[in-house]
């Protein structure tokens, strides 16, 4: 269930100065919107309350009981037509962490766009099969990423 766009949006990216988030954001998004230009209108919330709340640094880095680490820098869903984001993402992560963590929020929204099962495994498949990416996780956090070479 999605809730209306928070009053705080000013343009695409909100809440201070990342650079290299805002630069892969647009990179990305200037990508699907070729494919799905219904797409052009998703924005880019860095230091959503959910995100610092739900996700915050120390969870990234220590495992919790059942052993597994939180892949928690970005989601969808709980906002219209937005990507949010954990501020430690613009220094923690790779520019291609960033590039496929941000293919597959995209994947998450392609997704409820057509109707499909929202899954991670389909948001990494919608990716693949529209833009022929192939989406790839590294590290104990299974982060993902997109090979640039």
């Amino acid at each position: 269930m999605t809730v209306a766009t928070p009053a705080i949006y000013k343009g695409d990216v909100v809440r201070g100065t990342f650079p290299k988030l805002t630069r892969a954001f647009h990179k990305v998004k200037k990508a699907v919107s070729r494919v799905f230009p219904e797409l052009a209108k998703v924005r880019l919330y860095i230091g959503c309350p959910h995100a610092l709340e739900k996700h915050s640094h120390h969870q990234w880095k220590d495992s919790d009981r059942s052993g597994k680490m939180w892949r928690a820098f970005m989601h969808t869903g709980h906002f219209d037509d937005t990507i949010c984001v954990h501020p430690h993402a613009e220094g923690e992560l790779s520019e291609r962490q960033k590039i496929g963590m941000l293919f597959h929020e995209f994947g998450h929204i392609i997704n409820d766009l057509m109707g499909y099962k929202n899954t991670q495994k389909n948001a990494d498949a919608s990716i693949r099969k529209f833009f022929g990416l192939e989406i790839k996780y590294e590290g104990p956090g299974r982060v993902q990423y997109i090979d640039l070479s």
